[in-house]
């Protein structure tokens, strides 16, 4: 027991030499993070569920989840399944260009049956392993 409250007071101690995160840059970290590690995070405290259900948190939350939806795409060049992601047009007739984002290569070649998305997942079916893959 008197190793714990050491160990404690040693965290305590390192900790109080810098300087604390302001809660409003907090917020702003949480509200990007996914909601079902949010939900985690409210388990583990009385402080953080009280700071995580504000409403304040709710709406800003979910303003950062909406604001910024994506599209994901996939194509085939030379036998390498190219992953790309853009952000979704806002405003159809609007001109502009977007730009895609590539993702490193994670998976060997193998051809693969790519089904439509379903609330943002995506699954592969890859015909030599006869494994099913589903992506976000």
């Amino acid at each position: 027991m008197e190793n714990l409250e050491q160990q404690d007071l040693l965290l305590t101690t390192q900790s109080s030499n810098s300087e604390p995160i302001p809660y409003d840059l907090l917020l702003d970290i949480f509200s990007r993070v996914p909601g079902k590690s949010i939900a985690r995070f409210r388990c583990l405290s009385k402080s953080w569920r009280s700071k995580l259900g504000l409403p304040y948190f709710t709406e800003l939350f979910l303003t950062k989840s909406l604001a910024l939806p994506r599209i994901l795409f996939a194509m085939q060049v030379n036998k390498e399944l190219l992953f790309f992601s853009s952000p979704q047009p806002q405003n159809p007739v609007d001109n502009s260009s977007l730009v895609a984002t590539r993702y490193k290569p994670f998976l060997n070649y193998y051809p693969a049956y790519i089904t439509p998305p379903v609330h943002g997942l995506v699954s592969l079916h890859q015909r030599a392993s006869k494994e099913w893959v589903i992506y976000i």
